[in-house]
């Protein structure tokens, strides 16, 4: 066999080398070049920074703010940085390039955290006020004699430290273009013509073994390296369609698999996680992407799943259970089977789990407000019934304790009468619970809650409680007045009945972030916070003995609840047992 010489062989080698050399040089001199302009563009900003903080000494005040957006706004024309005053609570009170009273508050920025510290803050991040990427600096700054003090920012825009950095980059590039151009030609002239190809054939096979099939194989004039080129574009043609189809198969399936809300676990004959989704790893609490691989004994505590596992692994049949996680409040339907693979033979097991906590609690929902309309209708129907056989039985010669029996009769008419209108408003709220279908106006919200506090003011005055209304400013709101009125009503009604004579309720209205709230905070004996999940349902009472007596449906608090939602809204609450319970209605502003 005719062998070449070995300088043929040896000079791409040294070819390689040096171009490496040079990718490598060029590499470590960027980072060197961006670590020093960077560090130079620290050191400026933060001069800027510290003759700004001196030329601002003592006006870091609210009632300096005018005169500080005026300073501002010339020293960044004259600097070309944006310079930005900030007061410790992370208001913004002067700004060189925007208005600082439009401006939300900085408290949470990270360079401002880091100001805050003692420290100097530096960030670069997008910014949602002037809409582009800036570079933040951030010192703190003190006012005279220390009484008040706040932060200067500077910053300049990323894309004119990148375009600084691109001249740089460019004359680097050029200077390693020109020095690699001279090391190709001369590898080219040496190597002749043998190297090349099949150097191209190289790259090529190893660009086909990473899946880039984007360029054929140059076909060289020799007739052996051609048929060998040849044969690599057929094979890398044969491998893309194949990849391809494996390819968007594998995506298709991991869509499913990761978009699915069942939870799915799959494991080996030897119960190694082959693989699971996110739906199951959120059920038992664990990361689905560390699994794989692992034992499931190691992965699951759950001694009741493990042996469900081995059941399903050493069953012919498909099997089918529930259980329950995180102490009941979660219920799963579990079905098992094993899994086989091409050849018939069992590889494994696959598990589906489905939540039904939803519908476990909404039956159980369904069986306590049968339960309990039944038993709040049972209780007026029997009073009702037991007087008037009284009457018939034993003729009542006293025309007082006829009256007395017919008051309590129609008292409880009433209350039959009352459960009855409430549950057809609870059902056409809920029937047509849209909010085109409802009548709205806009209105004062502060108009609306005053009318409720006149409702009860009756009531409020015989237990001698106090009903103050908060507004700082008017809100406006498109809304149902009538419903929304008894919302407020049905809050006020429920506060005024659970608190203790000579105590105060409070009633506001705000508006926080992008939702008006409407507050209704009571001084009374408060709730357990076991009972507030449940507490917006039907008939549910924390109470029952008490709120019966009182003379409540049981429906008032499930009425708010609907009634927000209705205006597009939520209802929470916070309770303090023992020391008062505050309400609240949320209405989002984009929705009024």
């Amino acid at each position: 066999m005719r062998k070449r010489r070995f300088f043929n062989f040896l000079f791409p080698v040294f070819l390689m080398i040096t171009l490496s050399a040079l990718l490598a040089s060029g590499y470590f001199i960027s980072r060197a070049v961006r670590r020093f302009y960077f560090k130079q563009l620290v050191t400026q900003l933060e001069a800027r920074a510290n003759i700004i903080n001196w030329q601002t000494r003592g006006m870091f005040h609210p009632d300096s703010a005018a005169a500080l957006d005026s300073l501002a706004k010339s020293l960044g024309a004259l600097s070309h940085t944006r310079l930005t005053f900030i007061l410790p609570e992370g208001r913004v009170i002067a700004d060189s390039e925007e208005d600082p009273a439009l401006m939300e508050n900085h408290r949470r920025r990270p360079e401002i955290e880091e100001a805050l510290a003692g420290r100097t803050g530096i960030a670069n991040r997008y910014s949602a006020t002037v809409k582009r990427k800036m570079f933040y600096l951030a010192i703190p700054g003190a006012g005279e004699k220390g009484r008040h003090f706040g932060i200067v920012r500077v910053s300049v825009p990323v894309e004119d430290i990148s375009q600084a950095l691109n001249e740089l980059y460019a004359i680097e590039i050029f200077s390693l273009t020109v020095i690699g151009l001279l090391a190709v030609v001369v590898s080219y002239l040496a190597a002749a013509r043998i190297a090349r190809p099949v150097k191209q054939m190289q790259v090529s096979a190893e660009r086909f073994a990473k899946g880039d099939f984007s360029r054929q194989v140059e076909i060289p004039r020799f007739d052996e390296l051609a048929s060998l080129a040849e044969t690599l574009n057929c094979m890398a043609g044969g491998l893309e369609e194949r990849i391809s189809i494996i390819t968007d198969q594998r995506n298709e399936l991991e869509a499913v698999f990761a978009a699915m809300s069942e939870g799915i676990v799959v494991v080996d004959n030897y119960k190694r996680i082959i693989r699971m989704n996110r739906a199951a790893g959120e059920f038992f609490e664990v990361k689905e992407k560390d699994t794989a691989g692992k034992q499931a004994f190691n992965v699951f505590d759950n001694r009741e799943f493990l042996r469900f596992l081995d059941r399903a692994l050493y069953s012919a049949e498909p099997i089918e259970e529930q259980m329950t996680l995180r102490n009941g409040k979660l219920f799963l339907q579990i079905h098992g089977s094993n899994i086989k693979g091409g050849n018939g033979a069992q590889i494994g097991a696959l598990i589906v789990l489905n939540n039904v906590t939803h519908i476990r609690r909404m039956e159980k929902i369904r069986k306590d407000f049968v339960a309990n309309v039944s038993h709040e209708l049972k209780t007026p129907i029997t009073l009702i019934q037991g007087f008037v056989d009284t009457m018939l039985d034993s003729p009542v010669d006293d025309v007082k304790d006829v009256k007395r029996f017919l008051r309590i009769i129609a008292n409880n008419a009433q209350r039959m009468n009352s459960i009855i209108e409430d549950l057809l408003l609870l059902s056409k709220i809920e029937q047509d619970e849209s909010y085109d279908n409802f009548p709205m106006e806009t209105i004062n919200l502060r108009d609306v809650v005053g009318n409720a506090i006149k409702l009860v003011e009756g009531k409020s005055k015989e237990k001698q409680i106090e009903i103050s209304l908060q507004s700082s400013e008017e809100v406006k709101g498109q809304l149902n007045v009538p419903l929304f009125e008894l919302a407020v009503t049905n809050l006020l009604d429920n506060a005024i009945n659970y608190s203790q004579p000579g105590s105060a309720v409070q009633v506001e209205v705000a508006v926080e972030a992008k939702e008006i709230v409407i507050k209704v905070k009571d001084e009374g004996c408060g709730i357990e916070e076991e009972h507030i999940p449940r507490l917006f349902e039907r008939f549910y009472r924390v109470d029952k003995n008490r709120s019966r007596k009182g003379g409540g449906t049981g429906l008032g608090l499930a009425i708010v609840k609907h009634i927000a939602s209705l205006h597009k809204g939520r209802v929470a609450v916070n309770s303090d047992f023992g020391r008062g319970s505050e309400f609240r209605i949320y209405l989002p502003k984009s929705g009024l």
